[in-house]
């Protein structure tokens, strides 16, 4: 990743690495930013609830219209 060693040090001794090399390094291991930085502990946040949680209002509306529609088309149910 050509990052120093010393920096890659210091994150691991408790050192905060700027926001892009966070990026960086969540993407190089494949793990969430909240993951390296202790928020989270499951390396990969995608749960249903969690990725619900970051939408906007008005994406929260859809998806619930969407829902509703693959449910009645799943039981037949006429709008």
């Amino acid at each position: 990743m050509g990052y120093p060693r010393n920096s890659l040090n210091n994150y691991k001794l408790g050192g905060k690495p700027s926001g892009t090399r966070l990026i960086g390094l969540s993407e190089y291991f494949s793990v969430s930013p909240k993951y390296l930085m202790g928020i989270i502990d499951e390396p990969n946040d995608s749960s249903a609830i969690n990725l619900f949680k970051t939408l906007t209002q008005e994406e929260k509306k859809e998806m619930f219209i969407i829902c509703q529609k693959w449910l009645f088309l799943e039981y037949q149910i006429e709008l």
